[in-house]
This record gives C-alpha cells, structure tokens and sequence, in this order.
C-alpha cells in the first residue's frame, strides 16, 4: 500500500509543476497519469509574452507571474540537471494599418515601452512579407514543455513516486479522513486533479464552466531558412533544430479529440503562405485539446463537497507563464498559509 500526503492525477505542464512544488515544500507526494502522448502539455510551445492577442493586451498579472515562473524554472533546470528555459526573441508582423496604429497608440504609455518596440528596418530576409512593418516583443521567453515532461518523468520514477494508469472517479473512494484508490493501492490525505481537459468531463467538476478547445500544429522543413526568432501573423513559427520549425496554432471548440485533420492543416499552410514566401515541406502535424475556462481564468481550490478533493486546470494558452505561481498558491493553502486568488477559486463558481 502507498500513502502518501498528496496525489496528483495527471503529469502534464499543470501537474508536473504542481508536483514539483509539493516535493519542494517537503511533502509525500505521488504522482498518477495514463501517459497519453497527444496531450496539450506535450504539444505545448510553452511561450510567455508580456502582450497578447489582436489588441496587444497586457497579459494579466504578467510581472508577478513571470517573477516566479523564472525562480521555479531556473530551480528545476538545476534539479533536473537540463536546460529548460530560454529567453525567446519575438517578431510580430502587422496585418493591417489598423494594427500599426493600436501599436503606436499603445507606445504612448510607458507600461509598454517596455514591451514594444516598432523595428521594421530588422526584417532581413527577403522571404518574410511585412508590408505593414513589424514590432519587437520584449522579455519574452519559452519553456522546452515536452523536455521537461520527460525528465521529469524519469526522476519520478527513478524515486518510485508515479504509477501510470488511467483513473476514472468511480475508482476514488472518499473516506472521512482520506482518499483511498483500492485498484492501485494508494492512501492520500488529499487528491489534486490536473487533468487538463479531461476534467471537463462532468462528475465531480460539472459546475465548471470548460470552454475547451482543439488545437493543431505542424511541423514543417524550410531549407536555407535562418530565423530563429519567433515569428508571429495571425499564426507563430518556431525553430526547433536545424531547418525544421513548428507552426501553430489553431482553434476550434467542435470535435473535441486529439486527431490531426486535413482542415487545420491547410488553415496553418495557408497562414504560413501569407507570412513567408519560401517553400516549405510538413514533416508532422500534432493536435491537442486545450483546457480552457469560461472566463479565461485557471480553477484552483477544494470541491465544496469534498474538502479532501482539489482542482488545478483551466490554464489554455497561458500555462508556462501561470502554473508556477498559482502551484505555489495551493500549496500555501494546503499550508493553511495563503488564500487563492478569488479570480482563479474554483469557488466563484459554486452557487
């Protein structure tokens, strides 16, 4: 029989580094995931930018978050002996005059200045169409999530602490005074879901509002290409190694499943066409399923039920810059030495 003090159901970005913080703070942790390789985590660019979307929006709580995203993944590039977080340079082309003008509208407070900078004269390659110019994103930074992932998952189980298998709710009793999973023999005095978008499922959490949506990337060869820095219209590319890049991503709320499809592939051919003109090859293509909430905000806390149940989901898009913080906010709580944030409680949604 295993006991531990807190088991984490699901080893993607969200439980990984939720796992991570509860070793940290010296508690008995185990670990359960069904290993499903299509999972967002794995498909995850793992970007963090200051700014965000059609109207360069100042991503929320940006400067705290980032603060300590950067101590807990400099911490793990130690402990795992890897290196795991890079500063990203970032590039994004405008579409429209339209777009050119919000910039220089939002140049005019010193918040962004910080962030932007209009650099047109810094597009060299021929190849890349930029006729409304381009714009600088500063303090901009990548986690390597499928690398992390996998080392992770090596010291977990060199120390024994992770069982792979797929746990549905019927498997979990809940006890007075513990959580007990009789197939796997494990006791825990709390269970913490960080399922990603299988928690959307309903049970437990149906009063959560999931707003999940499907994403597609792919992979693609671009010989004699030498940009490394991040290129954004409408859709991002990346570098990867040598002359392959990734191009993501897209969004769809139908077909809820991990499988590729011919659409996205033509939607991200077509986007990449209207960015670069050199020719390219797709060498892979991968889908995900995002976990988002209605309100674009994580669900952290305990079901109002059952206080030894929690949940960690809800992050999208936004996971590399926000799980570090808010998985040292529960925590704290499970500390009894901090409050969750009432935009991310699981409890705003309690009626």
């Amino acid at each position: 029989m295993i006991h531990c003090e807190v088991l984490v159901i699901g080893q993607g970005l969200a439980g990984t580094i939720l796992s991570w913080e509860l070793l940290r703070q010296g508690f008995q942790v185990h670990i359960v995931d069904h290993h499903h390789g299509s999972t967002s985590s794995q498909l995850a660019a793992g970007l963090i930018t200051p700014v965000t979307g059609k109207r360069f929006a100042h991503s929320w709580c940006f400067e705290d978050l980032l603060v300590t995203a950067t101590e807990f993944y400099q911490q793990l590039e130690t402990d795992l002996g890897s290196k795991l977080f890079f500063q990203q340079p970032h590039l994004r082309l405008l579409q429209t005059e339209l777009e050119r003008s919000v910039v220089e509208k939002k140049l005019r407070d010193p918040m962004f200045q910080r962030y932007l900078k209009i650099c047109d004269e810094q597009l060299s390659d021929p190849w890349i169409a930029h006729p409304f110019g381009a714009v600088a994103l500063e303090q901009c930074y990548r986690v390597d999530v499928p690398k992390m992932l996998q080392k992770s998952l090596a010291d977990w189980q060199q120390r024994g602490i992770i069982t792979e298998s797929y746990l549905q709710e019927s498997d979990i009793e809940v006890q007075q005074s513990k959580v007990v999973i009789p197939n796997l023999g494990i006791t825990a005095n709390r269970v913490v879901f960080a399922q990603g978008y299988l928690g959307h499922s309903g049970g437990l959490w149906q009063h959560i509002p999931f707003n999940c949506a499907k994403g597609e990337t792919i992979t693609v060869e671009i010989p004699g290409f030498t940009e490394h820095r991040l290129i954004h219209r409408r859709i991002w590319l990346l570098h990867q190694e040598k002359s392959l890049y990734r191009v993501g991503a897209t969004y769809t709320w139908e077909s809820l499943d991990c499988l590729p499809t011919e659409t996205a592939r033509g939607e991200l051919l077509e986007y990449l066409s209207q960015m670069l003109t050199r020719p390219v090859t797709v060498v892979d293509q991968q889908a995900g399923v995002r976990p988002i909430i209605i309100d674009q905000r994580p669900v952290i806390g305990w079901h109002p039920e059952h206080p030894h149940l929690g949940i960690f989901n809800g992050f999208g898009s936004k996971g590399a810059l926000q799980i570090p913080a808010f998985a040292r906010e529960l925590v704290g709580n499970i500390r009894n030495v901090a409050a969750i944030t009432p935009e991310a409680n699981v409890a705003r949604f309690v009626r």
